[in-house]
């Protein structure tokens, strides 16, 4: 499962040299899969929190349908008693103070003295994400509340108990470029693949 792929690939680059080519506040390319492109960027609050777009090159459809991660970070007090019992696996989040949406946890682990939370942002296509993000420098997003999705309702939880810093700002310095070559990376693997299986 891709999910219990990343989290394990996450933490152990955070202490090599996985980024390396990357720079600190700009899009780029990271290799953390042979059968994904993945491009990110450090988060500006928790460095190591970043946001990631994934290209699944299984079809020229996909490829153009990135799907969309963040991490979080979190020592909040009892966070490993408190997340292995989290009161709803979906949050209520806002980006850029205005649009409000569910994100999914769909992985936790142990990280250094906290947990490290893995959040399905959703899928859009390369141009919905570059419309969305054209007028902006950065991409805001906080975590609101634990979200009952069965009956509609958030409950009634403090988030910061269970994330003590429930924000963070990602960068969009070379986001066009880098969702691009993203795209092109994916297309290039498509087309090889193809090859690859023809008599």
């Amino acid at each position: 499962m891709l999910v219990r792929k990343l989290i394990p690939l996450v933490l152990i680059l955070l202490f090599t040299n996985g980024y390396s080519e990357l720079k600190d506040d700009e899009w780029g390319t990271e290799e953390l899969f042979d059968d994904i492109v993945v491009v990110s960027v450090n988060g500006k609050i928790t460095h190591g929190d970043r946001y990631r777009l994934f290209f699944h090159h299984t079809s020229t459809k996909k490829c153009n349908l990135p799907q969309s991660y963040i991490s979080f970070y979190s020592v909040a007090g009892n966070a490993k008693e408190k997340f292995e019992d989290l009161p709803s696996k979906s949050i209520l989040t806002e980006i850029n103070q205005s649009q409000k949406f569910l994100t999914q946890v769909v992985d936790i682990s142990d990280f250094i003295a906290g947990m490290s939370v893995l959040l399905y942002v959703g899928i859009n296509s390369v141009e919905q994400l570059i419309e969305h993000h054209k007028d902006n420098d950065e991409i805001k997003i906080e975590l609101l509340a634990f979200y009952d999705q069965e009956d509609e309702r958030i409950l009634p939880v403090d988030i910061e108990e269970y994330f003590d810093i429930p924000r963070n700002t990602w960068s969009l310095n070379g986001f066009e470029e880098a969702v691009g070559a993203g795209k092109a990376e994916c297309l290039s693997r498509v087309s090889s693949s193809n090859k690859e299986i023809k008599f």
